[in-house]
């Protein structure tokens, strides 16, 4: 192998080895316990109105932001990562975006926390070579879940529609299924007994990417009454590792 060649390859080995650790890293610490310092877990306690709705919205059944045609197709060569790590990649972009919705909704959270958080999602975007969601905003508490859904759908950066065209339209499915999750699983670890605000969801957007039931099934179904914080964080963070397991085996 010439040595131009050599160095180009163990360059995009270096960056490779780098993107799988930070697939990892936000995997293993999106829904750590260091959320209600910067959250508040009396919020989460004080506000059960946000849970609840579970029907499938309209603008998720009726979604084209995946469809792509064949000459909207980037070909793999020009994509930049292997499919299992840029869907893996997706999967945790989703992650880190729903994750700084959730935390950006409430007054409590410390203002550079949430540049940080955003920053860090901008970073992970590029890593991916698409474009970053937006911060997501909501005038009303109460309708926060659907405006969430909509924003997600609505694509307003691109950043879906990009990762279907870069890489797969699963990839583009696995990051507004990170999304729900991240978004969700920050309100699931603070208030038991609840059906999770997006389970219908996660089961339409985990059977369009044909992930086993056995992942995501979990994630659809009410929590623990009596169940302590620590026990459902650490019961999201399996079903989060989980996932980022199987998509990075593949």
């Amino acid at each position: 192998m010439p040595p131009g060649r050599t160095k180009s390859f163990r360059t995009r080995l270096t960056q490779l080895v780098a993107f799988v650790a930070i697939v990892w890293a936000v995997a293993a610490s999106f829904v750590a316990f260091e959320v209600a310092s910067l959250w508040g877990m009396d919020v989460a306690m004080s506000h059960p109105g946000v849970l609840g709705d579970l029907a499938l919205a309209p603008v998720v059944v009726n979604s084209t932001t995946c469809a792509v045609k064949a000459d909207e197709q980037m070909p793999a060569s020009r994509s930049g990562l292997p499919e299992a790590q840029a869907q893996a990649g997706a999967w945790a972009l989703g992650l880190r975006a729903g994750w700084d919705a959730k935390l950006r909704e409430y007054g409590t959270t410390d203002p550079q926390a949430l540049e940080k958080s955003q920053a860090t999602v901008e970073q992970f975007a590029g890593l991916l070579g698409v474009p970053a969601p937006g911060a997501f905003t909501t005038e009303r508490l109460a309708s926060s879940n659907r405006a969430f859904v909509s924003w997600v759908e609505g694509d307003g950066r691109g950043t879906a529609y990009r990762l279907a065209t870069s890489y797969s339209p699963n990839a583009c499915r696995l990051y507004k299924l990170g999304a729900v999750w991240g978004y969700e699983a920050i309100v699931r670890n603070f208030v038991p007994g609840e059906f999770p605000i997006f389970a219908s969801e996660t089961r339409f957007y985990a059977r369009q990417i044909g992930l086993p039931e056995s992942l995501w099934i979990r994630m659809t179904e009410r929590t623990a009454r009596d169940a302590p914080s620590d026990a459902l964080v650490a019961e999201s963070q399996a079903l989060t590792t989980a996932v980022t397991q199987y998509l990075m085996s593949r």
